[in-house]
């Protein structure tokens, strides 16, 4: 598929040329989106594109919310507004690219607490309210129970988009696995859908592991370390009192997403992560997500892995599962 950039200028009608050194590319569209759309409640609806240049006011700017959680969430998808327009692109265009990657438009009803499948429902901490069901796909949806057991994926996009991480974490284990990871999704927002479930009665059942990929969305987002730090620790904790086991995707520190663009910045796990599992017994880190975004070749835009990224990903992953598992 082409590129955002490649699309943006066929459909402004210009004959391609290369990137700008210092512009983003994006090599093909965020493989099978739809466990994104699966997780992520739709946002704003696009009625109209326009933009009022007279008074450059930010209420009469297009709404791209809904392609928030496949492109990384609102600053990535607002960097990446701002340098197309600077290239040039009217809003028309860049709208009409952006719409390729919207979550679908649906109504979120207030969860109820009854012994139906449960739902996680939660509000994320830019005050928007998100809802993620039990499980990222109906085939595979586990008998309604407030007791979550067997492999269960939980924090943002690198684990809510993938395509095949969810399989093959099956695959080596015979035992399935569910998708309560949401794009986007910071630290505190997992914390706090950890907390509403076991509040409400929900558990875990010993021996269990998740699979928690957490605390990238902070540092773009600019929350700071100690209070990343110690929701890591809460849910970390919080699991282990359970007899779960914890897979923990970390973080490079790169705190803006142009520093992740101009790979400026360390791809070392923030030291956060090696605190985190230093306090407790039932942790295995993986630390492939720096120099996978420092190889270009390997993303599908600038914060997701392509096909070839999520193969290197996911095998860091299993390798953890691995390691951990021996004990």
């Amino acid at each position: 598929m082409a590129s955002l950039y490649e699309q943006l200028i066929a459909a402004k009608g210009a004959p391609s040329v290369e990137a700008p050194a210092n512009s983003m590319r994006i090599r093909e569209a965020p493989m099978n989106l739809r466990s994104a759309m699966r997780q992520y409640a739709g946002g704003g609806n696009v009625s109209s594109v326009f933009e009022d240049t007279e008074t450059n006011d930010l209420d009469t700017m297009p709404d791209y919310s809904r392609a928030y959680s496949a492109l990384g969430g609102a600053d990535a998808v607002n960097s990446m507004r701002d340098q197309f327009t600077k290239m040039g692109l009217d809003e028309e265009t860049i709208g009409s690219v952006f719409s390729k990657y919207y979550t679908p438009e649906q109504t979120i009803q207030p969860v109820q607490p009854t012994g139906s499948a449960l739902q996680f429902s939660s509000t994320m901490e830019d005050g928007s309210d998100r809802q993620a069901s039990v499980m990222g796909n109906a085939a595979v949806q586990p008998p309604p129970s407030n007791v979550l057991s067997g492999n269960i994926l939980a924090g943002a996009s690198w684990n809510s988009i993938n395509p095949t991480l969810a399989s093959q974490i099956t695959e080596l284990t015979g035992t399935p696995t569910s998708d309560y990871s949401v794009g986007a999704s910071t630290s505190g927002d997992t914390l706090k859908q950890l907390n509403d479930f076991t509040e409400s009665g929900g558990s875990f059942a010993p021996g269990s592991t998740v699979f928690l990929q957490a605390g990238g969305a902070d540092f773009l987002k600019g929350i700071s370390r100690e209070n990343t730090e110690s929701n890591l620790d809460q849910i970390i904790s919080t699991l282990e009192g359970q007899g779960v086991n914890v897979v923990l995707t970390g973080s490079p520190n790169a705190s803006s997403y142009e520093q992740v663009i101009a790979n400026d910045f360390d791809p070392a796990l923030d030291p956060i992560y090696g605190n985190v599992a230093g306090r407790h017994k039932n942790v295995a880190l993986v630390d492939s997500m720096g120099r996978i975004l420092q190889d270009k070749s390997l993303l599908a835009d600038p914060i997701h892995p392509n096909a070839k990224g999520w193969d290197i990903y996911n095998q860091s992953v299993l390798d953890a599962l691995k390691s951990l598992l021996k004990g």
